[in-house]
């Protein structure tokens, strides 16, 4: 009897990216200067449904500007949009994977202020797939197996954990201007029941002493944390995605060098689930026609090029001459592309940044600079194609070279993840009818062609192996194409 089983290959399943214009009314006062505008967008929910996902999206601009006594001072605003993101193959139970990045923020001069931003959303899913496959032998057929090995991904609850640190600043802190965290995982442990995840956490604050200085610092701390999952085993194999959500600075009252810093980090865990299955490929009959249903399956194998830690500067000249650097904000990455070589691979970027400066007339200005990356790495696995790589900024500095020139440097981690993709042909059912009728050659000769197998002839001769290797015993296997074949078989006629 036929068994017939089921074993889910799910896949990885990128979005189309959702591009949108955001915009927040910043309501400011007459007589306000404003100096630099960016923005900060996160994924704040995310339903599933037929063909679709809402997603809700927070975004945070952040104005510094002079007040009308010449100080600078910082507001925030935020605003939420909701998005409809289609695909056929999304369902109730499709689970995703999404972040948002804000873009381009500007500021445009209004009669209360405005600013706007580009927000792009992007992202992949678990796309569903269950695999129906025939794993025995039907009487009168012959079928020939394979075993395959099928990579199923599944995402995790995942978690999040908010870190808390005291740290020192150079100057005694007036207003902090921006402040940015940044989360990389360096690994992550499973074992029963359990994973843990460690990582470094990269902490930036911008900010105006209380002499009127500016100070950039960056600071390091270590992370980790430990979730509970029954789904997981010793050997199972995860990938890990660390992405630093919020990020509350608070200077302390009786020291205005130390300030608290709260940092709130989401985790998204997928474990890739692997088996190994033999299932019939191919069939055939020599007695009787076979009906077959078959079906392609896709077995995407998923593996990491790994984190690399990297960093670029380049030298820009914003115009005139330069009485003193403040800082440098809003690390923002655009136009990344994957390039494949022989020797290997390479990923290509940049770095977007606005730099805060005074220029030769004691005017605070900023300036949006743009530090392109090449980021080289081993080409390890033989890849069909690759998610966008993800690439975290991690420190921002800046220093005067001449009198107009500044240069600027980005650290950054980039992890890239392929995936080599590969489609079969699966057999689940097989139903067996009439009987054929006999052909009335006595001698059958086939030439093989390149990239035939032995099963290939004998089922094209309406034979099986095992005769084909009796009646041909000089025949060398495998086959390599040339050979010819001879079947002979009795023929009886009427008298």
């Amino acid at each position: 009897m036929t068994e017939i089983k089921k074993v889910n290959s799910n896949s990885k399943q990128t979005l189309d990216k959702c591009v949108f214009s955001e915009n927040a009314e910043l309501n400011l006062e007459a007589g306000t200067e404003v100096i630099s505008v960016n923005a900060e967008s996160n994924i704040a929910s995310c339903e599933a449904l037929d063909k679709e996902l809402r997603v809700g999206v927070c975004t945070v601009f952040r104005v510094i500007y002079k007040d009308a006594e010449g100080k600078l001072d910082v507001k925030e605003v935020r605003t939420d949009a909701m998005k409809i993101i289609q695909n056929p193959d999304i369902n109730p139970t499709t689970e995703a994977v999404l972040d948002a990045t804000a873009k381009n923020s500007q500021y445009l001069a209004t009669a209360t202020g405005k600013a706007t931003a580009n927000v792009e959303i992007s992202g992949w899913f678990v796309k569903e797939n269950v695999l129906s496959f025939m794993s025995s032998d039907v009487e009168n057929v012959y079928c020939r197996t394979e075993t395959f090995s099928v990579e199923n991904p599944v995402l995790l609850k995942g978690g999040s954990l908010t870190v808390t640190n005291s740290d020192e600043a150079r100057m005694p802190v007036k207003k902090v201007l921006e402040s940015r965290a940044a989360a990389v995982i360096n690994n992550v442990y499973p074992s029963d029941g359990t994973y843990r995840i460690e990582g470094e956490l990269t902490l930036r604050i911008a900010a105006v002493a209380d002499n009127d200085q500016f100070i950039n610092q960056s600071f390091t701390h270590p992370f980790g944390t430990e979730i509970s999952d029954e789904s997981v085993k010793s050997d199972s194999v995860l990938d890990a995605e660390a992405k630093a959500v919020s990020c509350d600075v608070t200077v302390t009252e009786n020291d205005a060098r130390i300030f608290i810093s709260d940092v709130k980090i989401n985790f998204r865990v997928c474990s890739v689930q692997k088996s190994e299955i033999e299932g019939v490929t191919d069939c055939y009959s020599v007695t009787n026609e076979i009906a077959v249903t078959s079906e392609n399956a896709k077995m995407d194998s998923y593996f990491c090029y790994r984190t690399v830690r990297d960093k670029s500067s380049c030298s820009v000249i914003p115009g005139g001459m330069i009485n003193e650097l403040c800082c440098v904000l809003n690390p923002t990455v655009t136009e990344v592309t994957v390039a494949s070589e022989e020797k290997g691979l390479t990923v290509q970027g940049v770095i977007g940044a606005d730099l805060l400066y005074i220029d030769e007339d004691n005017v605070c200005k900023s300036f949006k600079a743009e530090i392109p990356f090449a980021t080289d790495f081993a080409k390890d696995y033989p890849c069909d194609g690759y998610d966008e790589p993800s690439v975290t900024v991690t420190n921002l500095s800046c220093r005067l070279r001449t009198g107009s020139e500044i240069e600027i440097t980005a650290e950054f981690a980039l992890t890239l993840r392929g995936v080599s993709e590969k489609t079969v042909t699966m057999i689940s059912t097989v139903e067996t009818g009439a009987e054929k009728e006999a052909d009335d050659y006595a001698i059958s000769l086939y030439i093989v062609r390149p990239g035939e197998t032995l099963w290939d002839v004998a089922k094209a001769l309406n034979t099986d192996e095992d005769t084909l290797l009796k009646l041909n015993e000089d025949l060398k296997i495998p086959l390599t194409g040339g050979e010819k074949i001879l079947v002979y078989k009795e023929l009886t006629f009427p008298v």
